[in-house]
């Protein structure tokens, strides 16, 4: 117990002994043999100004902020704010300026704006939108004409999915529908949906660049962003149905379906859907066009020949079990007499029906 107190006791005069050489104390700590004798050494590096006069001592005023340095455990926020009150010291790296935005650090990042050439602070800006700092950008705009750098701000802003830096670029005069609505077409493709709302909200243009928007999602396979895009008013029937075709070779059919209903005609190319869904054996893409044609047996029972042409088994047990199709239609016909079909297809054929 008195040993302790004597350890509290000693601790409360070290912090009461001048800065510096509380900071040639904290220095001498760093000896591994020092410190088990004198543990409350370590106590100092609580203190702030002593991790700044450390920092100072240790790489100097012309490396205090670089990366190195700020790596360092015992840099705080307040530790950096500390430095701040040093001034000419040199060059700040893109680290702590970086630091200073994901941790909205407004005064940090007025320091080193402050007397910054204009091609440095729009770099600046440029990590201020990719990290959503827009409050770091309010400090940039002291020095900066943010609408003159608007479209590569809002593009960086959006890469990163940074919404809440894309309206506040909006509301300060930015374009968010510049170059043929690259904003909506890129988020379409990085799957924004939230992002893409908005934009639309705000007048964005379905159509611009050929249905890129559209074209991007259903490659991408974001089926939640074609439904929104074509309750938009998309063209699904763009580039020869291309949207289609990126959808059947996704296996994305709750796309497919939703394509068919803004006014893909399923029978498109001579009836690709159906042919492609038979030679791939792809039996949902089978069910879409049959969907859209509403008979089964249409076209002299062309489900039928095309599953028997490419040997599809199981769309031919799907056509047969499921939707009763016909096996007797005089083109089902024709393919049995022409074509070598496996034992077991012919086998259900005739469970089905099929007249000799």
């Amino acid at each position: 117990m008195h040993g302790e107190r004597w350890q509290e006791k000693g601790k409360d005069r070290l912090l009461q002994l001048p800065v510096e050489l509380q900071m040639r104390i904290f220095i001498l700590a760093q000896n591994a043999s020092l410190v088990t004798v004198c543990k409350q050494f370590w106590e100092l590096g609580q203190s702030v100004t002593v991790r700044a006069q450390y920092l100072l001592y240790r790489y100097g005023r012309s490396n205090v902020l670089s990366k190195r340095a700020m790596k360092r455990k015992m840099v705080t926020l307040s530790v950096v704010e500390h430095l701040l009150r040093y001034r000419k010291v040199p060059v700040v790296d893109d680290w702590l300026f970086t630091y200073a935005c994901e941790g909205n650090a407004l005064e940090l990042a007025s320091w080193i704006v402050e007397e910054e050439e204009t091609r440095t602070l729009a770099h600046y800006a440029h990590i201020a939108a990719m990290k959503g700092a827009t409050g770091v950008l309010d400090v940039l705009a002291r020095y900066l004409d943010l609408v003159a750098l608007g479209n590569s701000l809002l593009s960086v802003a959006q890469g990163e999915g940074q919404l809440a830096t894309v309206k506040y670029l909006m509301a300060k005069g930015c374009d968010v529908h510049h170059d043929q609505e690259r904003l909506l077409r890129n988020a379409s493709h990085a799957g924004q949906d939230e992002m893409v709302k908005f934009i639309l909200s705000h007048g964005g243009n379905v159509h611009a660049y050929g249905e890129a928007a559209l074209l991007n999602a259903v490659y991408k396979g974001y089926t939640g962003m074609v439904g929104l895009l074509l309750n938009a008013g998309a063209n699904a029937q763009v580039n020869n149905n291309a949207c289609m075709r990126a959808a059947f070779f996704n296996r994305d059919v709750e796309s497919m379906n939703m394509l068919v209903k803004a006014g893909v005609d399923v029978t498109w190319n001579g009836d690709w859907l159906l042919k492609e869904g038979c030679r791939y054996g792809y039996v949902e893409a089978v069910e879409v066009w049959l969907k859209g044609v509403d008979d089964v047996n249409s076209k002299d029972g062309l489900a039928l020949q095309m599953c028997l042409k490419y040997g599809s088994m199981d769309v031919l047990q799907v056509l047969l079990n499921q939707y009763h199709a016909d096996p007797n239609r005089p083109g089902v016909h024709r393919v049995c007499k022409h074509m070598n079909l496996s034992k077991r297809m012919m086998d259900l054929l005739f469970q089905a029906g099929l007249r000799p």
